[in-house]
């Protein structure tokens, strides 16, 4: 939903920024939520932290009502697909190269998401002997560079469409950099202690945050709006099937005596492999959500 209101209500260099800070609130909200969720549960009761934590979203509800009911939608470059109200069923949606750039997309890079967001406790207990309270510090770490890495993709994009870049190098040129930034994640292995492995994660998860936020981005740009919310859902669906099917593996892989190297080497790899499907499947991005 939030992306497909970016693609209605935000032009192009201003959707980049909006999807950072959608992109960066996650991350921020994991960090607070093990700060904030022990003391309501202490104070209030463990019912409480549910019964508030879920209440939150009808104060965000009152919020994104007051503050969208006034926007227009910028205007948008007509073309035959944008006849009629409905979006086309996903069986013909799912034949349209767009779509499979962004399934393909979020089927390689969001494994990596559910690996390091599942297992990273488990990494830095068994390669540093932490105990349980002292997970939390480095975890934290590498969650404040996550949402840093959504908000620099903001604006990166921007600032290279300022720069003269048309749409499709720009986000190119923006996905392959943080392509780049995450191959020394393997390095994680090598670290001397915590708090630089926790460095080195959080820079793979600050490209993962800055490369998954040019996907929204591409994907608001060059879907029709109306398409916006099936095309991102049905990349969603992808990635978290993807996404199950890592965590099961770095589970073989720990029990068959492999340790956390394989699904290293499969994480730094992602992106890059990412990129050349969405190159494969849109050799150029043609931007159809757009100001006049």
């Amino acid at each position: 939903a939030a992306i497909k209101a970016a693609a209605t209500y935000l032009p192009v260099r201003e959707r980049s920024v909006g999807l950072g800070v959608i992109n960066s609130a996650s991350n921020i909200g994991a960090i607070l939520a093990p700060l904030a969720v022990p003391v309501i549960a202490l104070t209030l009761g463990w019912q409480a932290a549910f019964l508030i934590t879920g209440a939150l979203g009808f104060v965000w509800l009152l919020f994104w009502w007051l503050g969208t009911s006034k926007l227009q939608p910028v205007a948008t470059r007509l073309t035959a697909e944008d006849d009629g109200e409905k979006a086309p069923p996903w069986r013909e949606l799912i034949r349209d190269r767009r779509t499979l750039a962004v399934i393909g997309a979020k089927t390689l890079t969001d494994l990596v998401w559910w690996f390091i967001l599942f297992w990273a406790p488990d990494f830095f207990a068994r390669q540093f002997n932490l105990g349980q309270g002292e997970i939390g510090y480095p975890t934290a770490i590498v969650y404040v560079l996550a949402a840093a890495g959504a908000l620099s993709s903001g604006f990166l994009f921007p600032m290279l469409l300022g720069r003269g870049m048309d749409a499709n190098r720009a986000r190119k040129t923006s996905m392959f950099a943080y392509a780049l930034l995450i191959l020394p994640l393997p390095l994680a292995l090598y670290a001397p202690n915590q708090w630089a492995a926790a460095m080195i994660i959080g820079l793979g998860l600050f490209a993962h945050q800055g490369f998954s936020t040019n996907i929204f981005g591409m994907t608001a740009d060059i879907v029709p709006a109306r398409q916006v919310g099936s095309v991102i859902a049905m990349g969603a669906l992808a990635g978290n099937l993807s996404g199950a099917g890592m965590l099961e593996f770095a589970g073989w892989s720990l029990d068959s005596g492999y340790g956390y190297t394989p699904m290293f080497l499969m994480s730094a790899s992602a992106y890059l492999l990412a990129l050349g499907w969405i190159h494969l499947m849109q050799p150029r991005l043609e931007v159809v959500n757009t100001a006049d």
